[in-house]
Order: structure tokens, then C-alpha cells, then sequence
């Protein structure tokens, strides 16, 4: 009994050549949704550090002595019963 030859036709060819180019875009895309999730994990972690920061600068802004100064400073108010006073700062010799 002889061996038949194997001919590849047309199609397998195709089929051949169809499947490497299918693969290779679906590595580009794995490639780029890598890329894609390092940047969003590297921004996700960004903004949970500035709501860290944030959430420390709320509960400072809570307490009454920062609530008093501030009012005392930026806006000048004093309490009813409190004289405020002023002095020139000294003169440069």
C-alpha cells in the first residue's frame, strides 16, 4: 500500500492563514487591555489616595478651634462680649 501525498489545497491554506491573523489581533487586544487596566489601576489608586487626604481634611475642618479660628482670621468676627486689639507692627530700622 503507497502513502498518499499530502497536497495542501486552498482551503487549508486559507484556513491557515486566517487563524494567524485572527490570533495575532487577539493578542494585540489582550496586549492592549493589559495596558488599559494598568492605567486605570494606577488612576484608582491615585484617587483613593486624594480621598484619603480629603476625608482627613474634612475631619479636621469638624473640630471648633478650626471653625473659630478661621472665623476670627478670614472673616474678622469676634465674639459678643470680647474687645478686640490692634497693634502696628514695629518699624524696621
Amino acid at each position: 500500500m503507497r502513502r498518499k501525498k499530502l497536497k495542501p489545497d486552498f482551503k487549508d491554506i486559507l484556513v491557515i492563514v486566517a487563524g494567524i491573523v485572527f490570533s495575532a489581533s487577539g493578542i494585540y487586544q489582550i496586549v492592549s487591555n493589559y495596558c488599559e487596566i494598568y492605567k486605570l489601576t494606577k488612576e484608582k489608586n491615585k484617587l483613593l489616595k486624594e480621598n484619603e487626604e480629603l476625608a482627613i481634611k474634612i475631619k479636621s475642618t469638624d473640630k471648633k478651634e478650626f471653625i473659630e479660628y478661621n472665623a476670627r482670621i478670614r472673616l474678622g468676627l469676634k465674639k459678643p462680649d470680647e474687645i478686640e486689639y490692634r497693634f502696628d507692627p514695629p518699624e524696621k530700622k
